[in-house]
């Protein structure tokens, strides 16, 4: 039975728009889930990029700060460095190459004052590949105190020595306390002792590389806040 030739050309026709259509969708559907995960991250919409993310997912933790924790590594910096970097020129999106646009995915860069980080956008998901690029300028340091609870000293490094270094905290002119600063980023989190709601205590923080040199050094004041 020989089919009409219409038919035949209205089902090819079909046909290709269905192949242009899926074509077309496996190309955009990844580059609109890249472009709708940088904007959650450019307004610090954490937990609704936290349900793309495939392979981790967000946490804020006690201290304030914001944690990605996935199989390609834990990054750990305060949700102001994120915030800090929610311009369209630091989120780019990657020129697809031609086996990201076979595989159906498209990178995106998400630059922060520690280092530059990578995901792969996909259809429905994101995941997160890791570090890209250390920070520009190496050393770096964050730090504040708490304004509830008790007198809490926090912050967040940088650190490009694989030697290490270490954070030393100092109220009221004396040192506290000095802890480790590991190769790569970190946050810290200190309570020194007790102190009278509403006194007025001065801290300092110091990065330190390996050789005890001084490479970042903040300083501030704090009313205790009260009980």
């Amino acid at each position: 039975m020989k089919l009409p030739r219409w038919f035949v050309i209205a089902a090819l026709s079909l046909t290709l728009l269905l192949i242009c259509a899926l074509g077309t969708w496996w190309l955009v559907a990844p580059y609109q889930t890249a472009v709708r995960f940088r904007t959650m991250l450019s307004a610090a919409q954490f937990d609704g990029a936290s349900k793309l993310l495939a392979n981790g997912f967000w946490d804020f933790a006690d201290d304030g700060f914001l944690i990605l924790r996935s199989p390609a590594g834990t990054v750990s910096l305060s949700a102001r460095d994120w915030q800090a970097s929610g311009k369209d020129a630091d989120l780019p999106i990657f020129s697809a190459s031609f086996r990201e646009l076979l595989t159906g995915t498209r990178r995106v860069l998400a630059e922060t004052q520690f280092g530059k980080l990578v995901f792969t956008a996909r259809v429905r998901s994101i995941s997160y590949d890791g570090l890209f690029e250390r920070g520009r300028a190496g050393w770096g340091l964050a730090a504040g105190t708490s304004n509830t609870g008790p007198l809490a000293i926090r912050g967040g490094y940088s650190c490009p020595d694989p030697q290490g270094g270490s954070i030393s905290v100092a109220v009221n002119g004396e040192e506290i306390s000095t802890v480790p600063a590991y190769f790569g980023s970190g946050a810290f989190a200190l309570v020194p002792e007790t102190h009278a709601a509403g006194q007025r205590v001065g801290w300092a923080v110091r990065l330190l590389d390996a050789d005890g040199s001084v490479r970042k050094q903040l300083a501030g004041s704090a009313l205790v806040p009260g009980t």
